[in-house]
Order: C-alpha cells, then sequence, then structure tokens
C-alpha cells in the first residue's frame, strides 16, 4: 500500500508541473494551473468592472506564490511582481500575474468593453 500511495501523491505533484495560462475570449477570463489545466478562476467578461495594473510583493501581501488570498483580493500567480487587478461588479477582487501585464490588462479592457487607456 506504500508504494501504491507514494506513487498517487508523486502523480497528484507532477499534474501541478506546467505552470499558468490565461485565457481570454470574447466570453470570458479563465486561468489554469498545471499540465492537465486545472480551471481555478472562470470570470464573464461582462461582469468585469475595473481593470488595472497592480504591483505587489507576493511573500509581503500573500505569503508566498500560486494560488493565494488576502483580506482584500484573490490572487493567481508564479513569478513577478506586476499583474493584472480585475474588480467584478460585485466588488470582489482578483489579481493575475502576468509575463506581460500591460498587454494583458489591454486585452481584458477591449473584450469587456471598458475604455482602453493609450
Amino acid at each position: 500500500w506504500l508504494t501504491f500511495l507514494l506513487a498517487a501523491v508523486a502523480i497528484l505533484l507532477a499534474s501541478f508541473y506546467g505552470g499558468m495560462r490565461t485565457t481570454v475570449t470574447h466570453d470570458r477570463i479563465t486561468i489554469r494551473f498545471g499540465t492537465p489545466g486545472y480551471r481555478v478562476l472562470h470570470l464573464n467578461t461582462k461582469d468585469v468592472a475595473e481593470v488595472a495594473l497592480h504591483s505587489y510583493m507576493p511573500l509581503k501581501e500573500f505569503g508566498g506564490y500560486g494560488i493565494r488570498a488576502n483580506r482584500h483580493m484573490s490572487a493567481y500567480y508564479l513569478s513577478g511582481g506586476t499583474g493584472v487587478q480585475l474588480a467584478t461588479r460585485e466588488g470582489k477582487k482578483h489579481l493575475i500575474g502576468s509575463n506581460h501585464p500591460q498587454r494583458l490588462a489591454e486585452v481584458i479592457r477591449t473584450v469587456a468593453g471598458l475604455e482602453v487607456t493609450p
């Protein structure tokens, strides 16, 4: 049983390898983690009220990397110090890490029908 248990844990841990993928379509914003693509965030673009760049300190503000949350927002990132902060019409805030935060913010603003900054 121990061998089976260790193999199962190894397979589970290996499935998280593969990084983070953010997909933005006309209808939704989706964040997936790992090789299998575990969906961790799924937002309708109609629900996005605000989009802004947000500088953050991962260890100080959220206590580490990955899928995190503090009193103000939930965060999804693997590296970096600048991300895209989304505010929904319900008042929830989400921080999405990106290697290209300006480009991601502009794409989200465009598909959500928000004012695009020059």
